[in-house]
């Protein structure tokens, strides 16, 4: 009968040494015996977390998640850490977070050899440590989600991990740098989660990661310095792009007409779509911006336009929702539907309910875009029979 011990988490940054130094810092005359107290207390600390993770992977004694967060602000903090790390993966960890975002010392860590081949690990959880192509073979076979937090690595090292790791389906990444070498291409068979967020990074490397997951849905990019463009293609299953724009032009929100009359829609498939941006929507021609998001996503049954405000909680939504009869397109296919394999929301749009708009500005403003909406979904939407604007201050509900 095997036994599970369901979480061990260590936060040596909160005990000790790190106490110690803020204190040395306020005065340097601390009585002797004070500091030898809190030495004899560090190590006393540091003897039970090594014996009593030796004892569990003595006893094979199965640990579900293990968490650790350390500032490794001396050398011989090294060969600690490495030393609990490789108990906790004798003793088969699942879940495995190792946090070194305090202290000059956590960029010289190197992630020892034995969590890259650890078959036990579903979950891992990587900040601030080395992670270098040059690395050995990597096998996790059982991993299906991995978040780095500000980690520098290239596509090659990427490239292992996808590879060692092919039932990964969550993948994030939070302030890091990946740089695109010449290395092959990514397949990621069950990926359906990826997330970039202030991650410095180029078009080619996001390329083969999209190019490489077919059954995708969910797609996040925030502050993704270096990425010019993205193609979205053959993403059957995504269900959800979201991208949060932090250019300072209100036009870059807008898709030329050129190419929305030249190329497919990206995402025929998305049932949602998100745009996160600051205050520049509130000058931004609505019907221009909805005709873009609706060229995106051609048949959304969401739509959300977040954007900053000047009053808690600093950040509103306005919410679009859209029901439609069944899509059949009979005849000759209309010009915007031409690059789609169903027709867009043109001419099976049903319903349209926007709540929030009170976000966009003054009454007269608010009026001016409510008019401008409806002219546009009334002109356009072949069969449309209710458009609604909910607000906190204001309900119109109009019949077509």
């Amino acid at each position: 009968m095997s036994t599970s011990i369901p979480v061990l988490e260590l936060n040596t940054t909160s005990f000790g040494s790190t106490s110690w130094r803020e204190v040395g810092k306020k005065k340097r005359n601390i009585p002797r015996q004070q500091r030898l107290d809190i030495q004899r207390k560090n190590t006393d600390f540091y003897n039970f977390v090594d014996k009593t993770l030796q004892s569990l992977s003595k006893k094979r004694l199965h640990v579900k998640k293990f968490t650790l967060t350390d500032s490794l602000d001396k050398g011989k903090s090294v060969s600690r850490i490495d030393r609990w790390i490789s108990f906790v993966i004798e003793s088969d960890v699942e879940e495995l977070s190792l946090n070194f975002d305090q202290g000059w010392y956590c960029r010289k860590y190197q992630l020892p050899q034995c969590v890259l081949v650890a078959k036990s690990i579903i979950a891992l959880t990587l900040c601030q440590c080395k992670l270098e192509s040059s690395c050995g073979d990597i096998n996790l076979s059982s991993l299906k989600k991995l978040s780095l937090c500000d980690i520098i690595g290239d596509d090659r090292i990427i490239q292992k991990l996808v590879v060692g790791s092919p039932l990964i389906e969550d993948m994030r990444f939070t302030n890091c740098t990946l740089e695109s070498t010449s290395g092959g291409d990514m397949n990621l068979p069950a990926l359906k989660t990826l997330s970039l967020c202030k991650v410095h990074v180029d078009d080619q490397i996001i390329q083969k990661i999209v190019a490489g997951s077919p059954v995708i849905e969910d797609m996040r990019f925030t502050s993704c310095h270096g990425l010019k463009s993205i193609k979205f293609e053959g993403l059957t299953k995504a269900m959800s792009i979201e991208l949060t724009y932090n250019g300072d032009l209100e036009r870059d929100m807008v898709i030329p007409q050129q190419l929305r009359e030249t190329l497919p829609s990206p995402s025929y498939n998305v049932k949602q779509l998100k745009l996160e941006t600051g205050n520049l929507v509130i000058g931004l021609d609505i019907v221009e911006l909805m005709d873009s998001l609706l060229w995106i996503a051609p048949l959304p049954e969401i739509l959300l336009i977040a954007l900053s405000i000047d009053m808690e909680p600093w950040m509103d939504t306005i919410c679009f929702k859209f029901s439609y009869e069944k899509p059949i397109l009979k005849g000759k296919k209309p010009s915007c539907c031409k690059f789609l394999p169903i027709p867009c929301w043109r001419h099976c749009l049903k319903s349209v309910m926007i709540e929030n708009f009170r976000v966009l500005g003054d009454e007269e403003t608010l009026k001016a875009k409510e008019a401008s909406l409806e002219k546009y979904f009334k002109e356009n939407a072949e069969i449309l029979e209710t458009f609604q604007f909910l607000r906190s201050d204001i309900s119109a509900l109009k019949d077509l």
